[in-house]
């Protein structure tokens, strides 16, 4: 309907311009217009300005569309203007120049297509009134360019004459296309206004259907919103702000569930409606009524726990707020159990630290106890069954009564237990350098050794060579300790040197004495080295010894830093 109403507009007035532009003609002899090809070129232009625009007034055209739109206006009014030439009926019949009417035709579908296109293109523009006007001004200059540049490719022949003339009355031809032209353009007004006024219907009762849909959807929502809150166990509100010059100066509840009037023990008549920050001026001490003003500002929801005493109130919360349309929804939760809870839990897991620090302290005291008594009272036998051992060979050798081979035997089997004791003892007792540290451990190792036996020490110690975790550095101390009694034990030195130091990927300890340069093989004087070989063995490195007759014994342990990880 829309469509024929407009085609019937543009048709009736693209017809009236032609016609009001030929009354503006002037030729020498008199004319006039035959009423059936007048009202052909009429409908002519109507209905080909209806098939056009079915082309383009659809949702989305495309571009072949719009051609074959401008091709059926451009030719409906080249149409109608040599129609309306032809009313005239001159004889001898008008001649036309063929490029300008070529040329007028071009005009009029070039232009109505820039016509179309604008009509398209400009949719989407809120200036509707700019938008018409672009549009009108291009189909006019469609119009009016074909016309005028057709009138002017229109040949006279000298001496034609107009067979239409005959009982033409030009005030009365104008009288009636004035009356035509407005009986159409009423018609198709008042055919507009009745297609508005039912589209106007159709959509009020649209939105009052749309409305009463939301209305309800409202109400529902409302419903489920007061019947979750009515059971609610978490206390919930709703604050609307106050302004005081663009800052929140206060807030007013708008509502509140059963579950918070429960818990602050007071009647709704006397929340609803009152201030936020009289009813609980604490928060504005602790901070609360602060985030309630952020949220509300930044729209960005918060969640705290804090301790709230005032008001009537003491206890743990944990409180979590959000931005409403016109205010911010404040939800709290009681979680004071929880964190007495947390905290007896925090002092029972300290108190078990403790007592499992105590324990492990008895447990080391013991093992240690037990490891110098082991030490101790076995170390005191094997001195025996030693110095039996060593008065057997004397007596051996001065009768060669007994094979060297058994004394070795017997010397051998001393070493595996003496390795067995010391390996037992370290085990259950590592030195505990973690409060002392390596190098006051060896230094006093030293000093005492040196006080004992009145032997000479010479320390070189390299203090990143040794910041190792605190078994390791108990390995370290053992090989020193061992190879001080070794020395102690066997060798007649006046001074001893002490190397720890770091080559590249090893850790190097090493201890030489300027004493005899026994063979390592001597039985006597490789009885203390068995378990530093076990020791550096356990941890991937090795025990090398050396000798030279009258210039001292030397024993370097080898012990890779892959094995011996840093602290």
């Amino acid at each position: 309907m829309w469509t024929a109403a407009t085609a019937l507009v543009l048709g009736t007035g693209i017809w009236s311009m032609h016609f009001v532009g030929m009354l503006a003609f002037r030729l020498p002899i008199p004319i006039g217009y035959d009423f059936t090809t007048t009202l052909a070129s009429w409908a002519a232009a109507v209905l080909v300005c209806w098939f056009g625009l079915t082309f383009v007034l659809v949702p989305n055209p495309t571009a072949s569309g719009i051609l074959v739109g401008a091709l059926l206006m451009g030719s409906g009014i080249a149409v109608m203007h040599y129609s309306g030439m032809a009313a005239m009926e001159m004889s001898p019949s008008i001649q036309y120049r063929p490029v300008l009417a070529a040329l007028s035709v071009i005009i009029g579908i070039a232009a109505s297509y820039a016509a179309l296109r604008v009509l398209i293109g400009l949719r989407t523009l809120t200036q509707t009134f700019t938008k018409d006007v672009t549009a009108a001004v291009l189909m006019g200059i469609a119009v009016s360019g074909l016309h005028y540049v057709g009138m002017a490719a229109a040949e006279f022949p000298p001496y034609c004459v107009s067979r239409a003339a005959n009982g033409f009355d030009q005030r009365q031809f104008i009288f009636e296309l004035v009356v035509t032209v407005l009986a159409v353009l009423g018609a198709a007004l008042s055919a507009a206004l009745f297609q508005a006024r039912e589209e106007a219907t159709f959509r009020a009762m649209e939105q009052e259907q749309r409305l009463s849909v939301t209305t309800s959807r409202l109400a529902e929502s409302e419903q489920r919103f007061k019947a979750v809150q009515d059971v609610a166990v978490d206390p919930f509100f709703i604050l609307t702000p106050e302004s005081d010059g663009g800052a929140i100066a206060d807030f007013r509840f708008s509502y509140v569930n059963p579950a918070a009037l429960r818990f602050w023990q007071l009647p709704a008549a006397d929340v609803i409606g009152h201030s936020y920050a009289k009813r609980f001026p604490t928060s504005l001490a602790n901070g609360l009524f602060a985030m309630y003003a952020r949220v509300m500002t930044t729209g960005e929801p918060a969640t705290v726990e804090q301790e709230y005493v005032g008001d009537g109130i003491s206890g743990w919360f944990r409180i979590s707020c959000v931005k409403l349309v016109d205010g911010v929804a404040i939800a709290f939760s009681d979680i004071t159990d929880r964190k007495r809870y947390e905290q007896a839990l925090r002092t029972s897991r300290e108190e078990l630290r403790r007592l499992s620090a105590h324990v492990q302290h008895v447990r080391e005291k013991e093992k240690a106890h037990i490891a110098r008594e082991l030490h101790d009272d076995l170390g005191q036998q094997l001195t025996a069954l030693k110095m039996a051992a060593s008065q057997l060979e004397n007596t051996a050798r001065s009768d060669g009564a007994w094979p060297p081979q058994a004394l070795s035997d017997i010397y051998a089997m001393i070493d595996n237990l003496v390795a067995s004791v010391r390996h037992i003892a370290a085990n259950l007792h590592p030195v505990m350098l973690e409060d002392l540290g390596l190098i006051p451990a060896i230094d006093h190792l030293i000093d005492d050794f040196s006080a004992r036996y009145g032997i000479r020490v010479v320390r070189h110690i390299d203090q990143d060579a040794i910041n190792f975790n605190h078994q390791c550095r108990n390995d370290i101390f053992r090989i020193v300790q061992e190879a001080l009694t070794n020395v102690a034990r066997h060798a007649d030195a006046s001074e001893v040197v002490v190397e720890i130091a770091r080559e590249d990927s090893h850790c190097i300890v090493r201890i030489v004495d300027n004493g005899r340069g026994a063979s390592n093989q001597d039985p006597k004087r490789s009885f203390g080295l068995l378990s530093m070989r076990e020791r550096a063995t356990m941890l991937g490195g090795e025990v090398r010894i050396s000798t030279d007759s009258g210039s001292g014994f030397a024993v370097t342990a080898i012990l890779p830093l892959s094995s011996l990880q840093a602290e």
